[in-house]
C-alpha cells in the first residue's frame, strides 16, 4: 500500500494479488494492525502529504495529484479532516517559510504581469 499511495482501490488490488477476498483482507488486516486497511492507507497518505508539502515549491494541487486524488478540493478537504487544519496552512509554519516565501513571490508576480500588460 506504500508503494502505491496514488492507486484508488490498493485494498481490493491487494487481496486479489494476496489471493484472498476483500472481506478477508479486511479481517486478516485488522487483527493484525487493529485498524482496517482503508485507514492505515489513508494515514499513510496524509503522513506522505504532510511531508511533499513541506518541500519548497510544493503546490497542494501537485501533491493531491500525487497522492491519486482527481480533485484538489477532495484532497484538501481529507487533509483537513484528518490534521484538523488545511494544507494551506503549512505554508505559514516556520519550518516551511522558503516554500511560503516562493509562493509568495509567484502570486506577486502574478500579480504585478497583469498590470503590465494593461
Amino acid at each position: 500500500m506504500r508503494r502505491h499511495l496514488d492507486v484508488r482501490a490498493p485494498a481490493a488490488a491487494l487481496a486479489d494479488y494476496l489471493g484472498v477476498s476483500p472481506m478477508g483482507l479486511q479481517r486478516l488486516f485488522r487483527e493484525a494492525t487493529g485498524r482496517a486497511p482503508g485507514q492505515a492507507l489513508l494515514e499513510m497518505k496524509m503522513r506522505e502529504a504532510s511531508r511533499l508539502l513541506s518541500r519548497p515549491g510544493s503546490t497542494v494541487k501537485e501533491t493531491a495529484l500525487t497522492l491519486g486524488y482527481r480533485h484538489p478540493g477532495d484532497f484538501t478537504r481529507a487533509y483537513a479532516k484528518f490534521h484538523g487544519h488545511p494544507p494551506s496552512d503549512l505554508c505559514r509554519s516556520p519550518t516551511s517559510v522558503r516554500t511560503c516565501t516562493a509562493a509568495s513571490q509567484r502570486r506577486k508576480i502574478g500579480n504585478v504581469f497583469p498590470r503590465l500588460l494593461s
